[in-house]
């Protein structure tokens, strides 16, 4: 079944998003800004708040799935074991749950 916007609601999803926090720190932040606010320290670099509105869960974790690979030449390889990206999919849903309620009225 594919994640939802609204699909972090039990106790075991906000812990899973607690662990992707940690793991999106130690791998991503040092050119990513990936909180809910905040400029990337690498300009190119795109927040991830702005990534999750242009893709969704299930396509982020397929790309994490296999190898998270761009063409920028500053972005190295990463391969996440499948527990982290459960964690990683379930913090990147915890940041679109935060966007989609800015965009609403």
């Amino acid at each position: 079944m594919p994640r939802t916007a609204s699909s972090l609601s039990t106790a075991m999803d906000v812990e899973a998003a607690a662990r992707g926090a940690t793991i999106a720190r130690a791998s991503c932040a040092s050119c990513h800004a990936i909180e809910a606010a905040g400029a990337s320290p690498m300009a190119v670099a795109p927040p991830f708040r702005a990534i999750v509105r242009r893709r969704s869960s299930d396509d982020l974790a397929a790309a994490f799935e296999r190898g998270l690979v761009t063409t920028h030449p500053a972005m190295p390889p990463y391969v996440f074991r499948a527990n982290e990206i459960h964690d990683l999919t379930a913090y990147l849903d915890s940041l679109r749950d935060g966007v989609d309620r800015r965009a609403m009225p």
